[in-house]
């Protein structure tokens, strides 16, 4: 039922196919169609700055998200995690040492 895709480009694309895509935006030549589930949103392509993607460009920012789901942001949580749990325990258990 979910997203498989984040992202999918296909010049002929209609808004029909964020469904058959499973993705949540699609670019086609004409507009980027952003769904969510429940609201589609249709933003011009002329209302966007010059770009351009290419497949090496596009493979560097998605390795760079993998990178962030799979290692960055666990990391983090389980820093958060330690850190609290050290406090807690200096902070209860501290005083009763020292007196």
């Amino acid at each position: 039922e979910g997203f498989q895709n984040l992202a999918v480009i296909d010049p002929n694309g209609e808004i029909s196919d964020l469904e058959k895509y499973h993705t949540l935006m699609l670019i086609n030549n004409s507009y980027v169609v952003v769904g969510n589930g429940e609201s589609i949103q249709t933003t011009p392509l002329k209302e966007f700055p010059e770009i351009s993607l290419d497949y090496p460009k596009m493979h560097q920012f998605s390795q760079t998200l993998l990178f962030v789901a799979h290692y960055a942001i666990p990391f983090t949580a389980g820093y958060f995690v330690l850190t609290g749990l050290v406090s807690f325990f200096i902070w209860r258990f501290l005083p009763e040492f020292l007196l």
